[in-house]
């Protein structure tokens, strides 16, 4: 390998790199698309810390709080999104009370947990083979610079 192809080498693998990122942006999109919408209510959600994490993954939206006892109902906006794909919610709600949430999330689907398997499988080489890919390049252009200037003029 000459030194004047090093630059076709690094376009390659930065190429590699942008292709794998994509995939995995679209299959993670995939994932999220391919799950149902689904109504629960979450009964003694415990807003103590501040915050409120939900039992479901993917939310897509609260849209009833009441007390434990149904007594008293609160305002939706109290909770503001922290994370969707965890169901945490920043919480305004009283402190060391307990509260029933009804919200909707996204269920999970078997094309929504292949997508997912499939993005997890891939975004490994990224950072695993990746780095051990461009290590031995970089050391296969070291060791022709080498021996290139070990082996003289002919």
């Amino acid at each position: 390998m000459e030194i004047n192809e090093l630059q076709k080498l690094v376009l390659i693998f930065v190429l590699v790199g942008m292709i794998l990122g994509v995939g995995v942006l679209v299959l993670d999109n995939f994932s999220t698309a391919a799950r149902d919408t689904t109504a629960i209510t979450q009964a003694n959600v415990n807003a103590s810390s501040g915050s409120v994490t939900l039992s479901q993954t993917y939310c897509i939206a609260i849209t009833g709080i009441n007390n434990a006892a149904n007594a008293t109902t609160y305002a939706v906006d109290g909770l503001t999104a922290v994370t969707k794909e965890t169901c945490t919610y920043g919480s305004s709600l009283p402190t060391n009370s307990l509260f029933n949430v009804s919200y909707t999330y996204g269920a999970s689907t078997e094309a929504a947990t292949a997508t997912t398997a499939v993005s997890t499988a891939v975004g490994t080489i990224g950072s695993t083979w990746m780095s051990l890919i461009i290590t031995v390049a970089i050391l296969a252009i070291i060791l022709t610079l080498v021996i290139s200037s070990f082996a003289g003029k002919r």
